[in-house]
């Protein structure tokens, strides 16, 4: 069929899909290490977490195309499934900013730590977080393996009425995290 005319199935203001290396999938996990060893008590009760990912901002460009930056983190327990990974009902801890973390790496920054429990989340705003690696777009931009998937380093301390939560991790690339904004 020869198709000259907009595509019928999008709305006129998203135009086409990103054009992606067939390598590349757009979403999934990668492994964690079980290296990570964030613990602590918050108002939901004690969390033991064991294994940590990361998503990134990618603006309102192409999914493929992600710079060098990360959103958030996310800390769970071994029991915790990475298919379906569900921040909102899922037993974590999630590390966010409110503006993607670009560096420098090394020194305090300022973030917002949330404990989920069962469907209820409790929130604190400023968790100190130590970010020791931070990847490069080019990393972040490579076809995800989630077998080989790139790792951020770094470390989380929290220490507020109900909340003493401490400890260091090394997060895999997570796709599924990622964030974008619609283009205008």
């Amino acid at each position: 069929m020869d198709d000259d005319g907009p595509r019928l199935d999008l709305p006129p203001d998203v135009g086409d899909p990103p054009d992606c290396p067939l390598e590349w999938p757009p979403g999934g996990c990668g492994m964690p290490s079980m290296r990570s060893t964030v613990s602590g008590t918050t108002p939901l009760g004690d969390f033991e977490t064991t294994r940590a990912v990361f998503g990134s901002y990618g603006g309102c460009g192409n999914i493929c195309e992600v710079d060098a930056n990360v959103l958030r983190f996310v800390l769970l327990g071994p029991e915790v499934p990475l298919d379906d990974l569900d921040t909102n009902t899922d037993e974590t801890l999630v590390i966010d900013f409110l503006d993607p973390f670009e560096g420098p790496v090394g020194a305090p920054f300022e973030s917002f730590l949330y404990a989920n429990r069962g469907g209820v989340t409790e929130q604190l705003d400023d968790a100190e977080v130590v970010v020791e690696l931070l990847p490069t777009s080019e990393e972040l931009a490579d076809p995800f393996v989630p077998r080989d998937a790139v790792v951020v380093t770094g470390s989380v301390t929290a220490d507020a009425p109900g909340w003493s939560v401490s400890g260091t991790f090394v997060a895999s690339y997570c796709p599924d995290l990622n964030s974008f904004a619609i283009c205008e």
